[in-house]
């Protein structure tokens, strides 16, 4: 939250990137409150019901750099706020990492 206050009174049109870490319901109040956009990171155990999400729901993304990812767009509150959630699987790295 240090490097936001220092950002928030020099820069516009920036996007916020910040990891399951950083998440709290407080740093989630600021940065709605704020003029920049973010992309975040949400832990499973938290939404339950994203993990259950069939695999026939996801579409691929397109391009060849995104190489057989599927992802699942939808809407739910996070934090007590109204959020876009993408949710991607990605077979190659699933499998490595089991």
């Amino acid at each position: 939250m240090v490097r936001y206050r220092l950002l928030s009174g020099s820069c516009q049109d920036i996007t916020l990137v910040y990891d399951k870490g950083n998440n709290s319901k407080n740093n989630q109040k600021a940065i709605d409150g704020s003029p920049f956009s973010f992309v975040g990171s949400l832990a499973p155990s938290q939404h339950r019901d994203l993990p259950a999400v069939p695999r026939s729901s996801f579409t691929s993304l397109k391009g060849g750099e995104f190489g057989g990812v599927l992802a699942y767009r939808t809407r739910k509150p996070v934090f007590g706020a109204e959020q876009t959630v993408v949710v991607t699987f990605n077979e190659a790295l699933f499998l490595g990492q089991m």
